[in-house]
């Protein structure tokens, strides 16, 4: 079949959304990201507005496969002819009857269009991967099995041509079983940019934000002319945006190699031992150190490549028995000096300095024993990946004041590691020191786990997500403890008026009960419902962001944006799996999480009885601004990361106990009395209900 042009009228807000999209999978590319969509598998080249039905991004993978992306920013449930999600629809049947090699057919969109897209679109399809429709009509709520009938049935009455017959009800399955939704939010200063400004800055990149926006008008301009970009094109074209000559690979644990460049101007010494320490009772066997601050050189290794000296509780132990008591071991003088530089209380305590050079007639580092000892670690390197964390505190490297450190496992074997200055031992050998521009623009982010977040945060903080939707100044949000694993074989359905139902549901994820548990919260669910609809203010789900409540209580959260759905009863259900994957959009509900923690205490920061948790870790030092502004004493701190929601019931449950409540985001009035003027607030579910008892 003959393929048309592509094209088509869109809003600026479209194009612009379309662009962003593309540029997200431009940077997945040029920093080797692994992706929701493809996982490890890698893009090769994508294309640009093409000839293809779906026309709008496609992506031809590694694999030779080609993924063919419709971007549509904002999406109603509407299946009208007129609408964009049947044009959508209309797209992929006619891209399903042109093409082989199809990997997906993807509606990437936001949070911001239809629930019946993002939830029970993505959840129809999920449910045809993994099962037979025949699972997903006994398994799924009435709600879910509506969607799917309507959908076949548009698919069903869609000819590509006058000629065409429509899709048989096998083909329409089918189709779905290679569609993906993919909900995507690009805004600008949405938390899905901020995490890629912060990655690319990781990588070297020298101005984030300017990239960011020069990437998606390029995008833009790529769509206009219709153009495809391979990988090698797109790194050479962006090559200029890094200060390395090609943006740097990465894992899951960036290495050294590849984040950071070392301050050395050549390669690694590590021929000679500088020592600095002093020597006790030195007497007639030493008498040129007695009471003196003494710096060493020696050779490093003998004429059999082992090493002339021991270091061991943070002595340095000579071949004729003397013991240096060790403040310091470097590689070289320049890291003396810089050691020096940053610890001036050893030289001012001196008494008098004595240096032992050594007589060294040729250049150590040339020697055939420095120069394998060199080629092991640099081996190294390539071998363990050397994650961006202190290896003696396990923290993560958040800024330049950190030493590049060689060091010997359990087993002997040389290693090159980072210690921040602080954890540095007096035996570990500083062989240079880092510079990384990410930790200089964002310094402010002490300890800051970057990467860790950037995976986490695209299908993560859906409680904060949430929460933007309700009306008010200060939201007040709940937490139960109950994690959304939890539970047994039953779960509950709400029947609802209209003919439809939904399940019970928290943190995005299925309530599941025992079955003593399902039939008691049954039983006080319907004395609730029958209470309420005799009151004439019945409890209700809202069609699209599934808030519950009393209607009175939605009519002040979600106004008349949504249509309230009463519920009529409720009734225990067996749980499945394959109902299950219709809410497994995101994986954490309240991570990623930052928080500021009071050093060296490691108290976490807030006024009186709060304790500020931060959802947009990139304007840390704004929040950090107003509330220092409004009296916060601070002399140091550090910006930890919560990257899981077991990792925060864990916190949350110890802080709750304590006394203590959230506010998350704050801002707060300067001067005067203190009030919040935006965030939230997040507060125990059990000590409200307690405290509106009393």
């Amino acid at each position: 079949m003959a393929v048309q042009a592509g094209g088509g009228a869109a809003t600026i807000a479209g194009v612009r959304y379309q662009s962003a999209v593309a540029a997200y999978f431009v940077v997945s590319l040029l920093c080797d990201l692994d992706t929701e969509l493809f996982g490890q598998i890698r893009l090769s080249t994508i294309s640009f507005e093409t000839a293809n039905p779906i026309d709008d991004i496609n992506v031809t993978l590694a694999s030779g496969e080609t993924s063919y992306l419709q971007a549509k920013r904002r999406l109603s449930f509407s299946l009208s002819p007129k609408d964009d999600l049947y044009s959508c629809f209309d797209q992929f049947v006619r891209q399903w009857r042109s093409t082989d090699k199809i990997h997906s057919l993807v509606l990437v969109t936001t949070s911001e269009s239809s629930r019946r897209i993002t939830i029970n679109l993505a959840a129809i399809v999920a449910a045809l991967q993994s099962g037979t429709e025949s699972d997903l009509r006994r398994d799924q709520n009435k709600s879910l099995v509506r969607d799917f009938d309507l959908i076949m049935s548009t698919l069903k009455s869609i000819r590509t041509s006058e000629a065409s017959m429509p899709p048989t009800h096998d083909e329409a399955l089918a189709l779905l079983k290679r569609m993906r939704v993919c909900v995507l939010d690009l805004a600008t200063g949405s938390p899905i940019e901020q995490a890629a400004h912060i990655v690319l800055s990781a990588k070297r990149c020298t101005s984030p934000a300017l990239f960011w926006g020069n990437l998606i008008a390029d995008c833009g301009s790529f769509g206009a002319s219709r153009r495809s970009v391979g990988a090698t094109f797109i790194k050479e074209r962006y090559s200029r945006y890094f200060s390395d000559s090609e943006p740097a690979k990465s894992d899951d644990k960036p290495s050294i190699a590849t984040f950071f460049k070392s301050v050395l101007s050549g390669p690694v010494s590590t021929g000679r031992e500088i020592v600095i320490g002093t020597v006790d009772a030195a007497g007639s066997t030493f008498p040129e150190g007695e009471g003196a601050l003494c710096i060493f050189e020696f050779y490093r290794f003998d004429n059999d490549c082992d090493e002339r000296l021991v270091f061991q509780n943070q002595q340095c132990i000579l071949q004729n028995g003397l013991r240096i008591n060790l403040l310091g071991r470097m590689a070289t003088y320049q890291g003396l000096n810089r050691f020096l530089e940053r610890k001036k209380e050893i030289l001012e305590s001196a008494t008098k300095v004595v240096h032992f050079p050594a007589n060294l007639p040729d250049d150590p580092d040339e020697s055939a024993c420095a120069i394998a000892r060199r080629e092991l670690l640099e081996q190294s390197i390539d071998e363990d990946g050397n994650p961006i964390e202190c290896i003696r505190c396990g923290l993560p490297i958040s800024s330049n004041d950190v030493d590049y450190i060689e060091y010997s496992t359990s087993n002997g074997s040389p290693r090159i590691g980072l210690t921040h200055h602080n954890c540095t031992l007096a035996d570990d050998r500083i062989i240079g020191t880092i510079h990384s521009d990410f930790f200089k623009k964002y310094g402010f982010l002490r300890n800051f786990d970057a990467v860790t977040w950037f995976n986490k945060i695209a299908r993560g903080q859906g409680a904060y997500m949430a929460k933007a939707v309700l009306k008010g100044t200060i939201p007040l949000m709940t937490w139960s403890g109950r994690s959304a694993t939890a539970g047994g074989s039953h779960i509950v359905e709400f029947e609802l008026e209209g003919g439809t139902s939904e399940f019970s549901y928290h943190r995005g994820q299925l309530d599941r009960f025992s079955k003593q548990k399902a039939t008691k919260y049954c039983l006080e669910m319907n004395q609730w419902i029958a209470s309420q609809a005799e009151k004439g203010d019945p409890l209700c789900i809202s069609e699209e962001t599934m808030q519950f409540g009393a209607r009175s209580t939605l009519h002040t959260t979600v106004g008349v944006r949504e249509k309230l759905r009463p519920i009529l009863r409720a009734q225990e259900k067996h749980f499945s799996s394959r109902i299950a994957r219709r809410y497994d959009i995101r994986d954490s509900w309240y991570a990623p999480v930052a928080y500021l923690r009071s050093l060296p205490d490691e108290t976490p920061v807030g006024f009186f009885s709060s304790i500020f948790l931060i959802s947009e870790p990139l304007f840390v030092d704004r929040y950090l601004s107003n509330w220092q502004d409004c009296g916060l004493e601070l002399t140091d701190y550090d910006v930890p990361i919560i990257s899981s929601d077991d990792e925060f019931d864990q916190f949350a449950r110890d802080k709750f106990n304590d006394g203590f409540h959230f506010l998350i985001d704050p801002l707060f009035t300067a001067g005067g009395e203190l009030t919040m003027l935006s965030g939230a607030q997040l507060v125990s579910l059990d000590i409200l209900k307690a405290s509106l008892k009393a």
